[in-house]
């Protein structure tokens, strides 16, 4: 398999689940590569995070003033309006947006061909993988938390990405 791991954090020192899983995958001979929005704890980590050999890509988050055009070029470019949600900020849209379009460079950049995407929790993080599924035809699968599913209100986003989603 070649996994794409699309995160909001990582590492995350209190998501050692995500860390174990790609480690495991890479282990059993997979090719794993990490897109994440945020840095996690770079500082305190565990063990496997400092011999993980994968590609990993944080995202770049634009200034204020680059970030429309950043994001009217990546809807133009992808036509990926099916990761905006109404129920979620205009600012977690537009970073939504260009996330989706700095994945599909990362993805592009790799040696070899990304054959499923994954990621966990079913908030507005990862609407772009909605798109990169259909992008890159390959299965999307979400890995639901008790945070997801027992949360009040529940948004419109959760059903998009549960329905989606093939597992």
């Amino acid at each position: 398999m070649n996994v794409l791991y699309y995160v909001r954090e990582f590492p995350k020192l209190s998501e050692t689940f995500i860390l174990n899983e790609i480690y495991a995958l890479k282990q059993r001979g997979h090719n794993v590569a990490v897109f994440a929005i945020g840095g996690g704890h770079k500082s305190i980590t565990h063990d496997e995070f400092e011999t993980l050999d994968v590609p990993l890509r944080y995202a770049d988050v634009p200034k204020p003033a680059g970030a429309a055009k950043s994001f009217v070029s990546t809807l133009t470019a992808h036509s990926c309006f099916e990761i905006l949600s109404t129920d979620v900020p205009l600012k977690t849209n537009v970073g939504n947006g260009i996330w989706a379009g700095q994945c599909i460079e990362f993805l592009d950049g790799l040696d070899w061909e990304t054959d499923r995407i994954h990621s966990h929790f079913a908030t507005p993080y990862p609407l772009p993988c909605l798109y990169l599924s259909t992008y890159y035809d390959v299965p999307f699968t979400i890995t639901t938390h008790a945070h997801d599913i027992f949360k009040e209100p529940v948004g419109d986003y959760t059903e998009k990405l549960l329905s989606s989603a093939d597992r």
